[in-house]
């Protein structure tokens, strides 16, 4: 198995999930952050323009935020203010609590199903669906 310097964290679609492309989101130094949340354009900032190279998913609404930290080998999540919830392994991780540590194999579950829709959308738009993404960790010792 390759190592390389640089920790590299993958999100594969799993599931029934909001459709997204794989992502394989690197962590340039250590103790540097990286934020999953929404790219959409609408907020206003370019900066978070949707890419596969990192945490940002086109076309949800914004309502949501997680910091990933890699830290002395390790990569953390966090759920920051989250309107509709970050699940580790189906565990609700609460805003600002402490980090939880990512491990190979985990699944990520951000947001809930929005139900029931808003009026004038199908319960099956997939824009409703949570993103659900199988976690792997690249370049780990």
């Amino acid at each position: 198995m390759f190592l390389s310097n640089t920790p590299t964290l993958s999100l594969a679609a799993t599931g029934s999930t909001f459709p997204f492309q794989a992502k394989g989101i690197s962590f340039s130094a250590p103790s540097s952050k990286v934020i999953l949340g929404s790219g959409n354009p609408a907020l206003g900032s370019e900066s978070r323009t949707c890419s596969s190279l990192n945490g940002f998913f086109e076309g949800k609404d914004g309502a949501w935020a997680r910091s990933l930290e890699w830290e002395h080998a390790t990569i953390w999540i966090q759920a920051l203010e989250s309107k509709y919830g970050t699940y580790l392994n189906d565990a609700l991780l609460k805003p600002n609590d402490k980090p939880k540590r990512l491990q190979d194999g985990d699944i990520l579950c951000l947001g809930d199903h929005i139900s029931p829709p808003p009026e004038g959308v199908s319960d099956k738009d997939v824009s409703l669906r949570p993103i659900h993404a199988k976690i792997g960790l690249l370049g780990m010792k």
